[in-house]
């Protein structure tokens, strides 16, 4: 979010609207964590862990509301992205109760599925109903960080990778990090067919090694490969963005 876009006032009936979906979006965090407790059997503190999960990404990201405008609502796209966050929290919640990928892998395979699922289909429809704008971006993104952080929280607190599989959950923390310490590397970085190629690799991947198709022996190595693949696009993203910096300073 630029100086800019800060400086813009949010219209009424968009502040309006981000306040229902967020409830809408609360409400369904309920209703999916009761559900998670009695079709998972899992133990009363994940309703609370999966509100807070949502509450916090749902804070930090509207407080960037007003680079959704022009539009007056958050529109059908958005809506699609909250309630994938509400199902994301959820999932999140989770990692408190590592036993339910053993005792219902296939349901939570299914569940993580389905939200990786809607991350196409809350673009489709901002594009086909010409919604798109910086906020929506930004929600899909900063979601897409989220549940690639509690896939890899997930795989460790069930034992099959160690520590280091946290990485792949930190990378882009790491990088908006790296983005405020230093102006070098704080250039737009262009649209990439392979940043979105990985992110879909990545996710994908990390699923699978929490998947009852995949053994223990193989969740270990396939989540460094897919380690490995998202270290790299973001080792190209830093290295362009140095080059550019230095170019730029050279002239």
């Amino acid at each position: 979010m630029n100086a800019v876009s800060k400086d813009r006032p949010v219209h009424a009936n968009l502040k309006r609207d981000a306040i229902v979906q967020t409830a809408i979006g609360f409400a369904a965090v309920v209703v999916l964590g009761l559900l998670f407790r009695i079709g998972l059997n899992l133990p009363l503190i994940c309703l609370p862990i999966a509100l807070i999960v949502f509450c916090a990404f749902m804070g930090v990201l509207l407080l960037g509301l007003s680079d959704h405008l022009p539009h007056t609502s958050l529109g059908a796209a958005n809506r699609v992205t909250i309630l994938r966050a509400a199902l994301i929290a959820n999932l999140a919640a989770l990692a408190a109760a590592p036993e339910s990928l053993r005792d219902h892998g296939w349901t939570v395979t299914a569940l993580m599925g389905f939200a990786l699922a809607l991350d196409g289909v809350d673009g489709w429809v901002a594009r086909k109903y010409t919604l798109t704008s910086r906020f929506g971006a930004r929600l899909d993104q900063e979601l897409d960080a989220l549940y690639t952080l509690v896939l890899a929280l997930m795989i460790f607190r069930s034992g099959h990778a160690g520590g280091w599989v946290l990485l792949a959950g930190l990378w882009h923390y790491l990088f908006h990090a790296l983005q405020i310490a230093s102006p070098v590397f704080r250039n737009t970085l262009p649209f990439s067919q392979r940043r979105r190629a990985v992110c879909a690799i990545t996710l994908g991947g990390l699923i699978l090694c929490l998947s009852p198709l995949c053994p223990p022996s193989v969740s270990g190595p396939l989540a460094a490969l897919v380690l490995l693949v998202l270290s790299a696009s973001f080792l190209t993203d830093i290295v362009w963005l140095w080059r550019l910096h230095t170019a730029q300073t050279s002239i």
